[in-house]
């Protein structure tokens, strides 16, 4: 992916974010300046209005302005300003020079490199005052133009408070106090402003640092990868000068990793050239494709990442590789050691993780060159104690695959003997860097013979405890189709053992590892569910107890109760009857679930049963689940009569019939009472309001109304 593509917008935003500098998408009013901001910038508006609150509590109103727009001339700056004034009710443009007498604009151009695109302008009430005269008027205003491109919330602010402190002459002690007693802006800005000055000084050291850094590992990639072709370059040369022409593998696999490096060093040349170019974005901006290559360079390896600055000299001087320096090579790398010495190479990144890249980075080719060029050069000494350890443990490799009964493994000795031989003939042929590459795939084969010897005696482990199990009365319903390709499994790694195919081997290791767990947690799962069985027999027991108590306490006491009361109140459905016929069903349900429940207790005492007992089981919960509906269908048919009870008077309804027609009565007369009164009050309470409304009607506030507007004679204006 090419370094623009990675540098996304998504995450210059998060960046600038994270310093606390993300202005809101609309700013609230300012209630001591108008706020025309009109730039992709990111502005503190907030800030910029507290800037101006000095100016506006001395009676001036103000004018920010905060423009990209590129003038082409001076002039043609001043007759924008004027129609930006003009909108801001401080110009008049239809007569010549006529703008606010207590009037006050401060506007800036993020994309003008002129002095001039940094103006404030003011009218008569300013006149032959500091503001008008003082000579450190030109001073803040070429800081102005300085930071308006870094920072435009801190230049803008600054060029107000500044102008400020200097027309009236506020001291430091004076914007202590005023910050202290609130007396105004000025204390509160300067302090903000002191913390964003921190900032800004923080960013522009971060962009330094990474300026200097990358160009010190640009003038080292000029070192170590000069020239078009890798067997120019001097990791090559010094290859080639330890022999490394012997080994043509070896040298096709360093050929690629300069070639990589070259690249990857005329990509950062060119993206640095176009960030040395590019100087007018915000430094947010910069910093963060600044980090972008150096994390090119450097790359995202934990191994690279963790060095410290000695150490990454190091790694980009082969210098200490060279048993005995002397030569146009040797004279080389001392030159790039000098250049590099002292020089700090390590960064602390502001926005940009480098384990979100994922890149090996020209420092991660680096290093797994030297280690190549380091393993040809240590391969005479490392090589024969490599092979002395691998042939002591071929003496105890029959041993080892001795104890596996039922495969045949001796295969593999006859392969790794081969491969011992190969290895030393190799060594004796002044090959001792091939002899190394050897040693190294061998020692991982035996790795897998002690592999494959654990696994088959795991899997021969946990098929003797699911035997037990089965023993006990446990099935497991895909035994059969386990043991067929267990056997296919071992059937299979036996080919590939007698045809030396050792990563068909490891992979056969993982077939059989997986089968026999998945065999073994199967057969748990069965134990577990038998033990769960038998813990919800006892709860099932006990929620059957209490269903049938339940139900018979609603066939003596509230089954005549709503016999009773329900005809009466002539209530929805269920009925009476029907209250009947359900307790009649949960009488049918509930010896039902005594049946499956004794069945079931019989069937889980034999685990070769489980099946069966679970099916029960399941049977057995959808009873209870629809006795408990019905049981509960009935008590809101009681609670519902007892509701209907406590609205109806008087209670002597309920119990006798021959009073029924004269509760009717008094009920009713009841009731009309009620309604006369509940009219009675509903009539005294809309008199109320309607008094309220009479009163209030009458009583209104009078005001002479009419707006005022402030006349100005207005004024001519200065800039500067």
């Amino acid at each position: 992916m090419s370094f623009f593509k990675r540098l996304g917008l998504a995450a210059i935003l998060v960046a600038i974010a994270s310093m606390g500098w993300m202005a809101p998408a609309m700013a609230q009013a300012c209630p001591y300046a108008t706020v025309r901001l009109e730039t992709e910038r990111s502005v503190d508006a907030d800030l910029l209005c507290q800037a101006a609150q000095p100016w506006s509590n001395r009676g001036f109103q103000v004018l920010i302005y905060v423009t990209d727009q590129a003038s082409a001339s001076e002039d043609a700056w001043f007759d924008h300003l004027d129609q930006v004034e003009a909108n801001a009710g401080l110009r008049d443009l239809s007569q010549n020079d006529v703008f606010a007498r207590d009037g006050l604009s401060f506007a800036a151009s993020t994309g003008n490199p002129r002095l001039w695109a940094a103006t404030v302008t003011y009218g008569e009430k300013l006149y032959d005052r500091p503001i008008d005269r003082s000579p450190q008027m030109d001073d803040i205003k070429r800081q102005v133009h300085q930071q308006i491109g870094i920072d435009p919330t801190l230049a803008m602010a600054e060029f107000l408070t500044a102008t400020y402190e200097v027309n009236y002459a506020v001291s430091p002690a004076g914007k202590i106090a005023a910050g202290v007693f609130g007396l105004g802006g000025v204390g509160v800005t300067a302090g903000l402003l002191a913390r964003r000055r921190r900032n800004v000084r923080q960013l522009q050291q971060q962009l330094a640092d990474l300026q200097s850094r990358v160009a010190t590992l640009l003038m080292a990639g000029e070192y170590l990868f000069s020239g078009d072709q890798p067997q120019n370059m001097p990791s090559y040369q010094l290859f080639v000068a330890s022999g490394g022409d012997r080994y043509p593998n070896h040298a096709q696999q360093l050929e690629q990793l300069l070639s990589q490096c070259r690249a990857s060093l005329d990509e950062a040349f060119l993206i640095h050239h176009q960030l040395t170019e590019t100087t007018s974005t915000p430094i947010v901006e910069q910093i963060t494709a600044w980090e972008q290559l150096y994390v090119q360079w450097v790359g995202s390896r934990p191994s690279v990442m963790a060095l410290s600055d000695e150490q990454l000299r190091t790694l980009l001087n082969p210098m200490q590789m060279i048993e005995q320096p002397q030569g146009a090579l040797a004279q080389q790398f001392y030159d790039l050691r000098q250049q590099l010495d002292g020089r700090p190479l390590q960064m602390k990144l502001m926005f940009v993780d480098p384990e979100m890249e994922h890149i090996d980075g020209i420092l991660g080719y680096l290093e797994d060159i030297k280690r190549l060029i380091l393993r040809l050069q240590t391969a005479p000494q490392e090589a024969p104690k490599a092979l002395q350890r691998l042939q002591d443990q071929r003496l105890t490799l029959l041993d080892r695959l001795n104890p596996v009964p039922g495969i045949n493994l001796t295969p593999l000795v006859t392969l790794i003997d081969e491969q011992l031989q190969n290895a030393e003939r190799e060594l004796h042929s002044d090959r001792a860097l091939d002899a190394l590459d050897t040693c190294d795939r061998i020692q991982a084969n035996l790795d897998t013979v002690q592999q494959l010897v654990e696994a088959i005696a795991l899997q021969r482990q946990q098929e003797a405890t699911v035997q037990q199990w089965m023993a006990q009365g446990y099935r497991y319903p895909d035994y059969t189709t386990y043991r067929a390709a267990m056997d296919g499994a071992i059937a299979t790694l036996e080919t590939r053992i007698a045809g030396g195919q050792w990563e068909a081997i490891a992979a056969s290791i993982s077939t059989i590892q997986l089968g026999s767990e998945t065999l073994l947690k199967g057969m748990e799962q069965r134990v577990e569910q038998h033990k769960q069985l038998n813990t919800q027999i006892k709860t099932y027991a006990s929620r059957l107890a209490s269903q049938q108590n339940r139900w018979k306490r609603c066939q003596e006491a509230t089954v005549p109760y709503v016999q009773q009361t329900a005809p009466l109140y002539k209530l929805h459905q269920p009925t009476a009857t029907t209250v009947g016929l359900t307790l009649q069903t949960v009488n049918q349900l509930l010896g039902e679930a005594q049946n499956l429940h004794a069945e079931v207790t019989q069937t889980s005492v034999a685990p070769e049963n489980l099946d069966q007992a679970v099916q029960a089981m399941e049977r057995l919960e959808t009873i209870s689940q629809q006795v408990e509906q019905h049981l509960q269908e009935i008590n809101q048919v009681a609670s519902s009569l007892r509701q209907e009870e406590e609205r109806c008077t008087p209670p002597a309804f309920m119990f006798s019939h021959e009073s029924s027609s004269y509760s009717s009565s008094s009920s009713s007369s009841g009731s009309s009472s009620r309604r006369s009164s509940s009219s009675s009050s509903r009539s005294y309470s809309s008199g109320s309001s309607s008094r309220r409304a009479s009163s209030g009607g009458s009583s209104r506030r009078s005001s002479s109304g009419g707006s005022s507007r402030r006349s100005s004679s207005g004024g001519s204006s200065r800039r500067r």
